[in-house]
């Protein structure tokens, strides 16, 4: 049987819904008072609220590295942050041990110029992260929700700040267990020469989620140095690497107007 069937998670949840449905109905039959049905419906919606804030809230608007796997992992979670514990569960299952020296990768200060690299989604300006990404030379143009939907579905979200605000960005697109892709890569320009970049990238490479990752990738025009200096270097078998962009339908729209113009 294939849990992860659409189907099947549908009657799942269909079947969760009546359970709760007829345990609700056969409760306000034993106590027949409004006082109950009342009652029992803010329990309801304060139990729904509690879970809803366990599985999503904490993940895209607090913290960038939790990941919600059920109640458990939560409360887990709760009591890392409570004791100060930095390991997260990647870290743990490498086997790796936490003397309490290392950075928890929620956030890290720099020693100069105020600056700090933080995984915390909730703190990225997108239209900041827009507006530098709409002038870039690899996406021209692109949208703010299709800026917000490509970060959101990554495996790691980095922003450089100051006091005033958001000065960096870059994601990481990545299995979590042997590859990892570097993108949007971005340092503001009254900031740019200060190390930020390399800062930035050194802190996703060192982040104990990519522990067992094997291959880091990325593309660049002109910053080989940057990378360089963090041990990027060229393909070591470019004839083994393929690529494939289809075009998109607003694209194959346009080369049809200018084929018929």
């Amino acid at each position: 049987m294939d849990i992860t069937s659409p189907r099947l998670i549908k009657l799942k949840g269909i079947l969760f819904l009546l359970v709760g449905l007829l345990a609700s109905a056969l409760l306000v039959l034993e106590q027949p008072a409004l006082k109950v049905a009342v009652l029992l419906a803010i329990a309801v919606w304060c139990f729904c609220r509690f879970y809803y804030f366990a599985f999503y809230v904490i993940e895209h608007y607090v913290d960038g590295n939790y990941r919600f796997s059920g109640l458990w992992s939560f409360f887990r979670y709760l009591m890392q942050r409570r004791t100060g514990a930095g390991s997260t569960s990647s870290a743990k299952e490498s086997g790796k041990p936490n003397d309490g020296s290392a950075p928890t990768f929620t956030a890290t200060k720099l020693g100069r110029d105020n600056y700090e690299i933080d995984a915390a989604i909730s703190r990225v300006d997108w239209a900041r992260v827009h507006g530098w990404l709409t002038t870039s030379y690899w996406t021209p143009g692109i949208s703010r929700e299709r800026v917000e939907r490509a970060a959101r579905n990554s495996a790691l979200v980095v922003g450089a700040y100051t006091p005033e605000g958001q000065v960096g960005f870059l994601r990481v697109v990545s299995d979590r267990t042997r590859f990892a892709y570097l993108a949007d890569v971005w340092v503001d320009e009254a900031h740019r020469g200060r190390g930020l970049a390399r800062s930035m990238v050194r802190f996703a490479l060192q982040h104990p989620e990519f522990d067992s990752v094997s291959c880091w990738m990325l593309a660049t025009a002109d910053a080989q140095g940057v990378y360089r200096e963090l041990g990027f270097g060229p393909l070591a078998r470019p004839e083994r690497w393929m690529e494939f962009c289809p075009t998109t339908e607003r694209e194959r729209s346009g080369k049809a107007d200018m084929e018929q113009a």
